[in-house]
């Protein structure tokens, strides 16, 4: 879906050396303060800086301002130096350009020049950058999953409600996500995640055609509670991209594999930032289709540049003993 994105005064950023590529599976790595997590936040804000993807948009008003109000120290904190305009250009591979200027207290997107006020009167490419789920309920493609607990938990929240849980057991992906995914990284025999006293279990059967018992989520520990949170709102949604920072939060390397393997089985653009050494081995192994590692580095300067490694490059690095995170001489 995106072709490129370029940043001018985004967070820390002052400007990008050249607009960054990306493919159909991006992962940046780079160190802290490199722009990783800036990267995602600004594809996220590219479609339309006001609108979000079920099941926040029903509940949350101007629900991208309030995540970034909650994560950050306000809408503010997207412009460099907290002064000014921060603009955020991307192109998509439709052919589109979109262009959004941030303000301190607002923001405007532009398509091919014209400003967005009326979805409808999008054309029908275009209009693939939102899922319309009926005349007064349009929800953006885009999926972010922050690194952020508080996310996690009104996540948690707003999936475990009455009419959100439907939409879920309408997809079946409760059973499917625990038969295809959770069984293959835990010992015991899972069939489902289901709810109960608006708390998300899964549910285990002790024998065949015997008892049935249900565990908590959360006593599977945070690596498999996040990503059964994340992969029921995704599978859901099925949004056209997925931006998902610190992809290795609370996993274990077999966790990881599996969420790679998961992500690269579906039509749609991820973009996933990590500092793990583990997640770069399962990302070679896996060799999701049409996949590259970006290497990120800033100057003292705040200008941002970038670098592109193919799955083979990082492989021969790790053949040869070298750790490509360190690797930033160019």
């Amino acid at each position: 879906m995106f072709k490129s994105i370029n940043l001018t005064d985004f967070k820390g950023i002052r400007k990008c050396e050249k607009p960054i590529e990306l493919s159909k599976f991006n992962l940046l790595i780079g160190p802290n303060n490199s722009g990783k997590t800036s990267i995602l936040e600004a594809l996220y804000l590219s479609i339309n800086p006001w609108i979000s993807p079920w099941p926040f948009n029903k509940t949350e008003d101007r629900a991208k301002m309030i995540l970034f109000n909650k994560i950050h120290s306000g809408w503010i904190s997207l412009i460099y130096r907290y002064y000014g305009l921060s603009k955020l250009e991307s192109t998509l591979n439709v052919g589109s350009r979109i262009s959004v200027l941030i303000g301190s207290h607002d923001a405007i997107c532009f398509i091919d020049g014209k400003e967005l006020t009326d979805f409808k009167s999008l054309s029908g490419a275009l209009r693939n950058l939102y899922i319309i789920k009926s005349d007064d309920e349009l929800a953006d493609c885009i999926a972010y999953i922050p690194s952020d607990n508080r996310f996690l938990s009104r996540l948690i929240e707003l999936i475990t409600k009455k009419e959100n849980w439907f939409k879920v057991q309408k997809t079946d992906v409760h059973s499917k996500i625990v038969k295809d995914f959770v069984s293959k990284v835990v010992s015991d025999d899972f069939t489902d995640v289901t709810i109960q006293f608006s708390e998300m279990v899964v549910r285990r059967e002790i024998k065949p055609g015997g008892s049935t018992a249900y565990i908590d989520v959360r006593d599977l520990g945070d690596g498999v509670e996040r990503f059964l949170a994340v992969g029921l709102w995704l599978e859901a949604l099925n949004p056209k991209v997925v931006l998902w920072d610190d992809l290795e939060a609370s996993a274990h390397p077999a966790l990881i594999s599996q969420i790679i393997r998961w992500l690269g089985e579906h039509d749609w653009q991820v973009v996933a930032t990590t500092h793990s050494l583990d997640v770069l081995h399962e990302f070679v192994l896996a060799e999701p289709e049409d996949a590259r590692v970006i290497q990120l580095k800033k100057s003292k300067n705040d200008v941002l540049s970038y670098k592109v490694l193919s799955l083979k490059e990082v492989e021969e690095l790790f053949k040869r003993g070298l750790d490509v995170r360190k690797l930033l001489n160019w």
